[in-house]
């Protein structure tokens, strides 16, 4: 009896399998990086205790790491139009969106809101000064809810028909 014909992956499936490879290899190379950016990053005296921002970010980037590493399986997983590469992409992707949301959640509470009250106390020393800690405060939390939107996008597309019927 002959093997059954192998079907070719479909594109969105390749699509979301690259921008998985390429995403967690950024996630490799980054995660690192930013963790050892905590301990440079000036904070005005007093606002922010930098041992706070080094823990909260140690623990999240943490997390974000080891998630990188399924991430790039499922990312191979997908181009090469395995199963088993959706079902790791969608657990990675629903454990990155929660660790973007505590990320946030953690970020506004101990950092955002204590250097906002800082800066608006008079004579404020502030690294840059109050233009660049309210741009920093914006891109900040815009940054982590387009990628807590990124996951929920790509766990929705991995659910979808279309990926799910180009898999073996």
């Amino acid at each position: 009896m002959p093997p059954p014909p192998v079907r070719p992956v479909g594109g969105r499936t390749k699509f979301l399998g690259v921008t998985s490879i390429v995403f967690a290899s950024l996630g490799l190379l980054c995660c690192p990086l930013s963790l050892l950016g905590t301990w440079f990053t000036p904070f005005p005296a007093d606002a922010v205790d930098p041992f706070t921002v080094w823990l909260e970010r140690s623990i999240t980037l943490s997390i974000l790491l080891l998630v990188s590493i399924p991430m790039l399986a499922a990312g191979i997983g997908l181009v090469q139009g395995r199963n088993w590469g959706r079902t790791l992409g969608v657990i990675s992707s629903l454990v990155c969106m929660f660790t973007y949301f505590a990320m946030l959640v953690l970020d506004v509470f101990f950092i955002y809101w204590p250097l906002i009250t800082a800066a608006e106390t008079p004579g404020a020393d502030l690294p840059g000064g109050r233009t660049s800690l309210y741009a920093g405060v914006v891109i900040g939390v815009v940054v982590l809810i387009v990628a807590m939107a990124w996951h929920i996008t790509t766990m929705t597309l991995l659910n979808s028909a279309t990926v799910r019927s180009s898999l073996r």
